[in-house]
């Protein structure tokens, strides 16, 4: 559509959209705990992190500056035809209280009822007290608009500008029009049967920037969403739709960043900055607006915030080089980069699910400021606590406040049903319950493993038949003495030199790995004025020296057990398959490494046929090592040994698993001692989801250790979410070591011993299993079966427990919050706001839903405003 071209009327719409359903139908925010739908875009997630980097989405892209006008009186004459109301004013439209608006928001498309309300509010125009008192609510005009004494007209937006993560999980063209599009159409029909001031002859501009969940599918459903479509943007009976379309809003953009021309010499520029990084077409187009137009008024949209959880940004965060690349000064830093004499902006973003602003002027006061940093992620997507605070930066407005967040946050965490409900947590619990007593309790290998386990037998958690055991049961045991002689060994001398081999060989390769990774990492510089780092001949001779040590060890520890092979015992052997099988995968990451810094290292210098060497040879020593083991160890029945491998691979997951996951995660904003402390509290919630079901099985007393264990869990259910409301958050971390420390302890005091049962002898077939179960397991088959599917529901119950515990605690020390926020799937709390602009500048009006509805209007809806700033050059 040229600039001159008038946009069409939206008028009545056919398009096929289901009707708007009942309010405990509408749809809740996704499940993040490995729910359905989660699970089901899986497959896209994986896509995006194998192919990030090598697939460009925005090739399709013709990136244009919107309008092309070259003239303040022309860009006047663009924006009009968009809306021609624009410029009144309450007081006749003098030329100098002309006024333009728009609308932000970010992070949309997921619980209906938020977004069916927050679409309420886009699509309408409301008056507030002139006072701008913050607790005073809104109130919606009817048609004709008739201001009260007192009140001002916040008059809709201009266009409506969508500031990345348009739905969840993925922003693919169901998830779109199902959590996106049908709420605005539901808003749209309420609003049009009541009469409301959305019924306008012009309609308004969409327009947006991508967040990574619009990535996840490479960008189809954000070009379906927000780019112009190649015919015309109406609905025609009998024809096509449109691909996706909101009520009254028309598509404009060719690409996923652009730069808008607005009133009084402002600039809104929308940056497709994935992770922070910025790409070459992009760098190119606004370097040269900045060059040419050098732009002192300025709003800049990223997809994530120059600032959050009152944390200073990093001058070598890829956002920070970004904006030094774009010739754009950097207030957020701790060494701050004040804006040059006559300059004004606002950091515009959304990202993190709550408001906050930093910088600027005091909320709903006359003073001003030339610089804010404002991020506002709660245009419909599930809340993220706002209580998360790292206090290096003051928040000049929270929305809502840290006591409310820490409140409802306490509310959500502590209600087992919350967190069953919010996806598969509860079923990994089962399957790690169950897979680990099955193991304990059926196959020979791992049975006699687990029984002759000393620690086991000292707590009298494995059978005191199994300390004289008639055949080899551990690891590096041999057979009967009168097999072999009385000169016999009972380990050969060079045992644990073998197994410090098969274990340092493990070392050394993820050593190897840890040093690539740093070694061979493209450092991010969007002006690429720095020289290519070189990797020299003595770091290469470092990672290939470690890699070759690493294989080493690999085959001293393999061969050595060799010639011992008959003295192993079965779990003694599916362990050795799996060292090797671990050493495998890992030289294969190894190779995709370096496979990756190849197609860099091509971009300068002519890769030749040797300089694939080493991926061949780590290809060949993960083969060699894997055959090696299976032939030497794998002999014995296919049966232990897949059991065997599951067994050791659910306790490596499961404990290293969820310490990385605290570490990494968990630990995001931590530093030293606190990243250690993170470790520990994976480490603790690791051994209670293994070891509590296990312990009330095997040692526990089936009622009473059971009851026992429902007591527990439900005082502390409230006793944690008392502390959780605490400021401080130690209090709650000290619960959570009495609360594990009472599971674990439980089941050794109300064991299987203190007890008669005869109370179960007309429910069970053999009511022997309970008598003296610490001590004799049951050979009944069905007695076992019966004791793994008990303790399976018992680690169903208690996943959700203690997750629920765990994030509580990380939360309380500034941890897990995207985590937390997903498990509690809080609807509340949205924002959007309402920006006018004018020739003294710019003020933003923050209007906020605390309590969404799926009905509109006055008496439903109850907006109001938590913030109001302005920023004056």
């Amino acid at each position: 559509m040229p600039d001159s071209s008038p946009p069409e009327s939206s008028g009545d719409s056919s398009l096929d959209i289901p009707r708007k359903p009942k309010p405990e139908d509408f749809e809740r925010p996704v499940a993040w705990l490995f729910g359905l739908q989660f699970i089901a875009n899986l497959k896209w997630l994986l896509m995006y992190a194998a192919f990030k980097g090598k697939l460009d989405a925005r090739d399709w892209m013709k990136p244009e500056i919107i309008p092309s006008s070259q003239t303040a009186a022309d860009v006047d004459q663009f924006w009009r035809k968009w809306n021609e109301t624009w410029k009144e004013s309450e007081n006749g439209n003098p030329e100098s209280e002309k006024e333009f608006w728009f609308d932000y928001i970010s992070d949309t498309g997921d619980g209906q009822k938020a977004m069916y309300s927050i679409a309420y509010l886009c699509l309408s125009d409301f008056a507030v007290s002139k006072s701008q008192q913050l607790d005073e609510l809104l109130e919606f005009v009817l048609e004709p608009l008739q201001l009260a004494t007192g009140k001002r007209l916040l008059p809709r937006g201009t266009f409506l500008f969508v500031g990345g993560d348009t739905s969840y999980h993925i922003s693919d063209y169901g998830t779109l029009a199902r959590r996106f599009q049908n709420p605005f159409w539901w808003a749209f029909a309420d609003l049009k049967g009541q009469a409301r001031s959305v019924m306008v002859n012009v309609p308004r501009l969409l327009l947006g920037i991508p967040g990574n969940h619009d990535y996840y599918d490479s960008l189809d459903g954000f070009n379906r969403q927000f780019r112009r479509p190649a015919t015309e943007d109406k609905i025609v009976a009998g024809k096509r739709p449109p691909l996706l379309m909101l009520p009254t809003f028309r598509r404009r953009q060719e690409a996923s960043f652009l730069a808008l021309r607005l009133p009084f010499d402002w600039w809104f520029w929308g940056l497709d900055t994935e992770e922070g990084e910025i790409d070459f077409r992009q760098l190119e187009f606004f370097k040269d607006i900045q060059d040419k137009y050098s732009p002192h008024k300025l709003i800049v949209a990223t997809p994530q915030p120059t600032t959050a959880f009152g944390k200073f940004a990093s001058e070598e965060e890829h956002q920070s080089r970004t904006f030094k690349a774009l010739k754009l000064e950097r207030p957020f830093l701790k060494k701050s980069e004040p804006l040059g004499k006559g300059k004004c902006r606002v950091d515009l973003s959304g990202d993190i699910h709550h408001y906050a602003r930093y910088w600027g002027p005091p909320p709903a006061s006359e003073i001003t400021g030339n610089y804010s940093s404002v991020m506002a992620g709660g245009g419909g997507a599930f809340f993220h606590p706002s209580h998360t605070n790292v206090r290096e930066v003051r928040q000049q407005v929270l929305y809502p406040q840290a006591s409310v967040s820490r409140n409802r946050l306490a509310d959500e965490l502590f209600k087992f049903l919350n967190i069953f409900n919010g996806g598969y947590i509860w079923l990994f619990g089962l399957l790690i319950a169950f897979s680990l007593f099955f193991a304990a309790s059926f196959p020979q290998s791992t049975k006699d493993a687990f029984n002759s386990f000393p620690p086991w037998i000292e707590l009298g958690i494995a059978p005191f038949e199994s300390q004289a055991p008639e055949s080899p049961t551990a690891f590096g045991k041999t057979m009967p003495r009168s097999n072999f002689g009385p000169d016999t060994p009972l380990k050969p001398s060079l045992f644990y030199p073998w197994i410090s081999s098969l274990v340092g060989s493990l070392i050394l390769l993820v050593t190897a790995l840890v040093y690539s990774k740093k070694l061979f990492k493209k450092e991010y510089d969007p002006e690429e004025t720095k020289p290519k780092k070189k990797i020299t001949g003595a770091q290469r001779f470092t990672v290939w020296a470690l890699v070759f040590l690493a294989f080493g060890g690999l085959l001293f520890g393999v061969l050595g057990f060799r010639n011992w092979e008959t003295n192993i015992t079965r779990y003694g052997r599916s362990l050795i398959i799996l060292v090797a099988l671990l050493w495998a995968l890992l030289a294969l990451i190894q190779s995709l490494k370096y496979s990756g810094w190849l197609f860099e290292e091509a971009r300068y210098e002519n890769i030749k046929a040797w300089h694939y060497w080493p991926i061949w040879i780590l290809l060949l020593m993960a083969f060699l090592g894997f055959a090696m083991s299976l032939w030497f160890f794998g002999r014995q029945e296919a049966a232990y040994l897949i059991s065997d491998l599951v067994h050791f691979l659910v306790l490596l997951a499961v404990g290293l698993g969820l310490m990385y996951f605290a570490y990494s995660t968990g630990a995001s904003l931590k530093k030293g001692i606190g990243k250690i402390g993170f470790l520990l509290l994976g480490a603790s919630l690791a051994l209670l989801i293994i070891a509590v079901p296990f312990l009330y099985v095997r040692k526990g007393h089936l009622l009473w250790a059971l009851l026992a264990l429902l007591f527990i869990v439900i005082v502390f259910k409230y006793v944690g979410r008392l502390l959780a409301r605490l400021e401080n958050g130690w209090p709650l971390a000290i619960a959570w070591i009495i609360f594990g420390a009472g599971l674990l302890a439980t089941p050794f005091v109300l064991h299987a011993g203190l007890w008669t049962p005869g109370l179960f002898s007309d429910i069970l077939p053999s009511p022997a299993i309970f008598d003296g179960l610490a001590l004799n397991m049951p050979e009944d088959r069905w007695a076992k079966f019966f004791l793994c599917f008990l303790a399976a529901a018992i680690g169903a119950v208690m996943s959700c427990v203690l997750f629920g515990w765990y994030l509580a605690v990380s939360l309380a020390f500034n941890g897990h919050n995207n985590e937390a926020g997903g498990a509690a799937r809080i609807e509340g709390f949205k924002h959007l706001i309402r920006f006018r602009i004018n020739r003294q500048g710019l003020t933003g009006f923050v209007i906020a839903i605390d309590k969404p509805n799926t009905t509109g209007g006055t008496g439903h809806l109850e907006p109001r405003l938590v913030d109001v700033f302005n920023v004056r050059e």
